[in-house]
């Protein structure tokens, strides 16, 4: 099962910075999600609801859970791994953040840390 809710442009706004969420994804992994990364300005907010599995990122492996949560940003490289016997249900969020900040966001805490880290 996948539920997709695509070209949402939901605008929100985080310490004068303009953080918009495109799609959210909710599915059950059956399959490995091949490695990839993404833009400039461009995040993946990643909730794994139920069942288990493995990411990878920048080569580094994770496991994943019921209640794991992880960002990957710009240039992360990331693939997804279910677990066979009891495979993942993951809710993902496409974000688009400015790729620089623009003029007084610089003096925010939250919103340049969030941007300056490719992999939560």
């Amino acid at each position: 099962m996948k539920i997709l809710y695509s070209d949402l442009d939901i605008r929100f706004t985080v310490e004068r910075t303009e953080f918009r969420a495109l799609n959210i994804i909710y599915e059950r992994l059956s399959r490995r999600i091949p490695a990839h990364s993404h833009g400039p300005g461009c995040y993946e907010i990643h909730y794994i609801s139920a069942g288990y599995g493995r990411a990878v990122v920048d080569g580094q492996p994770y496991r994943l859970g019921p209640g794991t949560v992880y960002v990957t940003g710009p240039g992360a490289e990331h693939t997804q791994l279910p677990d066979q016997n009891d495979p993942m249900w993951e809710y993902c969020v496409y974000l688009r953040a400015p790729e620089k900040p623009g003029r007084g966001e610089a003096q925010a805490s939250v919103a340049p840390a969030f941007l300056a880290t490719h992999f939560w």
